[in-house]
């Protein structure tokens, strides 16, 4: 499941500060671009076409370096009027290095991680994971594991996201010029083809 027209939609909703406008969604040679425009809160989102309930799903990018904003990878349900499932990675556009890592069950927050990463993450590319299986999930960064969660985990299939947004708890001021996160690759691998240890 790489980045290819089929296999994923471009998001159009409202979130935080702004609004996801598939506008704002590139895909020039070598990625995707989740374009934070000038001026605006406004932000990106893509969303594969297929849900899954396990699996290893990865994705290699670069997040945006836009302070305020958050670029986020992550599996969600995504039922409307529902209390949905969802399991979470979200950087900090900041020069921070934070990150978060997250699990919600039945539209409840059942584990929240923060971490500083070894690395500032607007200045590459780094592969970003999240290793799924009923009664456990661990999140890893560049192969080296952040945390994992053997409770209170989601049970139902979510589609992958990825996204970059001005959530309303965070301070500061849209880019003077346009900003983007840029996703490399991502993907899913079915369990069969990896081992957990």
């Amino acid at each position: 499941m790489e980045w290819g027209g089929a296999a994923w939609t471009r998001s159009s909703h409202g979130l935080g500060r702004g609004c996801f406008d598939p506008a704002n969604v590139a895909a020039p040679e070598g990625g995707v671009r989740l374009v934070l425009p000038a001026g605006r809160c406004d932000g990106a989102e893509i969303a594969s076409a297929d849900p899954y309930s396990s699996g290893l799903i990865r994705a290699r990018l670069r997040v945006a370096d836009a302070p305020g904003s958050l670029t986020a990878f992550f599996l969600y349900e995504g039922v409307p009027g529902e209390r949905n499932d969802e399991v979470d990675v979200e950087i900090f556009g900041d020069g921070s290095r934070r990150a978060l890592f997250s699990t919600w069950k039945d539209g409840a927050q059942t584990h929240l991680a923060e971490r500083t990463l070894p690395f500032d993450p607007r200045l590459a590319v780094h592969e970003y994971a999240i290793a799924l299986r009923p009664g456990e999930v661990r999140f890893s960064v560049d192969g080296v594991e952040m945390t994992r969660w053997r409770d209170g985990l989601p049970t139902r299939a979510m589609r992958v996201l990825a996204s970059a947004w001005w959530p309303a708890w965070l301070e500061g001021a849209p880019p003077e010029e346009d900003r983007f996160a840029l996703i490399e690759s991502i993907g899913h691998t079915p369990l069969d083809d990896f081992g957990f240890g």
